[in-house]
């Protein structure tokens, strides 16, 4: 993501209050806090820069202070908080941004545990018109960086700002850079930075857990570009996981749910032939297990469905219908109340007995041919 493009992100997040917290990931005199400041500039935020590296916990956490509670008949201890907090809480319209995030000690960066996660400090919460960001140095050995511990990483989205010269182009002419300088950059790009093969890394490790998928619902309600959700996601799930749920979303692309099964229509059975000519078993295959594993827990609504089951069971092809006749097919014979039985139901139906024909003679012939293999390997 370019400086423009973090812009873009931290303006939108704040005005649809997008309360997720962004970590920026870049190297060195990449200029990570101009996207922030860019944005509080175009939204009449003020910037609150607190550079980490610089800072001790009591600076983040709060200074302690005893006072006597009347109630217990003893003292007790609380938190002044810093000024730069209460200022985010009196002004509102700040941007709270946690600079050389991974260069601080490990008891400061744990010190924004709750402020990073819970918007708060000490039960004091903030306002919605404050945004919190963070940015950091890649975990390489170039710089000397303090790691993360597991869960505050899994607090944060981690974003990879990239150096893009038309940005700094438009920068250096805001800025009134020297017109020499200017005209060299352009003219020869690749001397805007050192060309390091490190910069080629995603910067930090992201290990996903249920917390993560509640950052990327709020994420996907996002009115931003697509390409900007899928790096966000990619920051909260990982590249693999992320590039695996967006497929599942594209237009006509999504695996086809039990109610569709249920109230079988024949769109839903043109987009399972479709499914089947483009070679997507991955999604008929997501279909069946979680039809079975619905049917298996709910019998007796599922029982209600039988007729439409067994049209849906036609139009998969034999391996399968395989799998949903054998994971049912159980189902009512125990005489379950308000269920059917499914076995005689499907033995019923003429096309579902022929592909279990066809399916028993495939299984036939792999049985045979294993046999022969193992003869002949005695025969030797």
């Amino acid at each position: 993501m370019n400086i423009k493009e973090v812009k873009t992100l931290i303006q939108a997040m704040i005005e649809q209050k997008c309360n997720v917290t962004p970590m920026f990931w870049g190297r060195h005199g990449l200029g990570k806090s101009a996207g922030g400041h860019q944005a509080a500039k175009a939204l009449g935020y003020k910037m609150l820069d607190i550079r980490l590296a610089q800072k001790e916990a009591i600076d983040i956490a709060g200074m302690l202070f005893t006072f006597e509670d009347k109630e217990l008949g003893m003292s007790v201890t609380a938190s002044h908080p810093p000024q730069w907090f209460a200022d985010a809480l009196k002004k509102g319209k700040v941007i709270i941004f946690f600079d050389e995030f991974n260069m601080a000690r490990s008891e400061t960066t744990n010190a924004t545990f709750e402020i990073v996660l819970d918007r708060k400090l000490n039960n004091q919460k903030l306002p919605d018109d404050v945004f919190i960001m963070c940015a950091g140095n890649p975990e390489d050995e170039r710089y000397q960086t303090t790691p993360m511990s597991e869960s505050l990483r899994d607090r944060l989205m981690h974003i990879k700002v990239e150096g893009n010269v038309d940005n700094w182009l438009e920068w250096a002419g805001e800025e009134e850079l020297n017109p020499h300088i200017v005209s060299f950059i352009r003219a020869c790009p690749g001397m805007l930075w050192h060309q390091n093969k490190l910069d080629e890394k995603f910067p930090v490790e992201i290990r996903h857990s249920e917390r993560s998928w509640e950052r990327a619902s709020r994420i996907m309600q996002l009115k931003v570009d697509e390409d900007l959700i899928a790096e966000c996601l990619c920051g909260i799930v990982g590249q693999e996981i992320a590039m695996a749920f967006l497929k599942t979303i594209e237009k006509d692309n999504m695996p086809i749910n039990v109610k569709e099964v249920f109230a079988w229509k024949k769109e839903t059975a043109d987009r399972l032939k479709k499914y089947k000519e483009s070679m997507r078993q991955d999604l008929i295959a997501i279909t069946c297990h979680d039809f079975v594993d619905y049917a298996l827990k709910n019998k007796a609504e599922a029982s209600k469905h039988i007729e439409s089951v067994k049209k849906f069971i036609n139009a998969l092809d034999e391996s399968m219908a395989q799998v949903v006749i054998q994971g049912t097919r159980a189902i009512g014979a125990d005489g379950e109340k308000g269920t059917v039985g499914w076995a005689a139901e499907f033995m019923k139906d003429s096309e579902i007995h022929k592909k279990l024909l066809a399916v028993n003679e495939v299984v036939k012939e792999v049985k045979k041919a294993k046999a022969a293999t193992e003869a002949a390997k005695t025969a030797r």
